[in-house]
């Protein structure tokens, strides 16, 4: 009962940490294609504020809340870099960043966003990779759980038995 309850508290304990690394996966995976549309839009010659309202639309929601900021930004005045400093986010860092270069050296950022989706897409393969491999590691302690009973009731307790029976 003692180890039910730890197991229980530590398993309550993992469920929000869990949740939240399930947001994180989910937004991680959906940022690659939001960068692709980022770039595919300012190549089709569409403003950063109008290329953010499209994008917005199409992204998942977290991303879209982050991204709906800026273009909420620009649409009410403010300078492109101004705007895009409002991204706090880990994830939009590299976006931002190469969105502020543009908007400050007017340099044209539709071939770096479509080098960084490309990076972003390499990092989560890689990552489902590792996860990948990490399973089979993870699921040796269970499978040892079960079968190791079942090797000591099927083979060695017959085999005890039997030795006992012919020393006796």
């Amino acid at each position: 009962a003692v180890g039910v309850a730890w197991w229980a508290s530590q398993w309550l304990r993992s469920k929000p940490a869990a949740e939240l690394l399930a947001r994180q996966r989910q937004r991680g995976a959906g940022l690659p294609v939001a960068v692709d549309l980022l770039a595919a839009c300012l190549v089709s010659g569409a403003s950063t504020s109008r290329t953010l309202q499209v994008v917005c639309r199409c992204v998942e929601p977290s991303v879209q809340h982050d991204l709906g900021r800026v273009a909420a930004a620009m649409e009410v005045g403010a300078a492109p870099d101004e705007a895009w400093s409002l991204v706090r986010d880990g994830d939009l860092e590299p976006v931002a960043a190469i969105m502020r270069r543009s908007a400050v050296t007017g340099a044209p950022a539709a071939a770096q966003l479509g080098t960084l989706a490309v990076e972003l897409r390499a990092r989560l393969r890689a990552q489902a990779l590792a996860d990948a491999r990490a399973l089979g590691v993870r699921t040796a302690g269970p499978l040892g759980v079960c079968f190791l009973p079942a090797f000591i009731l099927i083979g060695v307790v017959p085999l005890v038995a039997s030795l006992v029976q012919q020393w006796f």
